[in-house]
């Protein structure tokens, strides 16, 4: 199961994922970061160097909630992040650049 952990400041929160982020547990992540639209911050890190596990619906989930922040003029960043993470490898298998959708940080070769 997935395991949400938040920090926030003043301007930023910072959400690690852990572990699973299949279908199996993707009602609780989105109840989750539903809940996150509240807080009155403009940039949301979301840490997905642990992921062990994840699918096509996580992804489709971080596009969508990265396209409804835009739309409220905050920003998703995709933090520690590297090449061989379990959610760029599955990006990669469904033939998606998540790099030419979503922010990383230091960039698009920050991943």
């Amino acid at each position: 199961m997935a395991l949400l952990t938040c920090k926030k400041n003043s301007h930023s929160i910072l959400v690690s994922f852990d572990g699973d982020t299949t279908v199996r547990s993707m009602s609780k992540i989105k109840t989750g970061l539903t809940r996150l639209l509240r807080e009155p911050v403009e940039l949301y890190r979301f840490d997905i160097a642990t992921v062990s596990d994840t699918d096509f619906t996580f992804i489709q989930l971080l596009i969508s909630y990265h396209f409804k922040l835009k739309s409220i003029n905050r920003e998703l960043i995709l933090v520690n992040c590297s090449g061989d993470n379990a959610f760029i490898k599955t990006a990669n298998l469904c033939g998606i650049d998540v790099r030419s959708i979503l922010s990383f940080e230091g960039g698009a070769d920050g991943c």
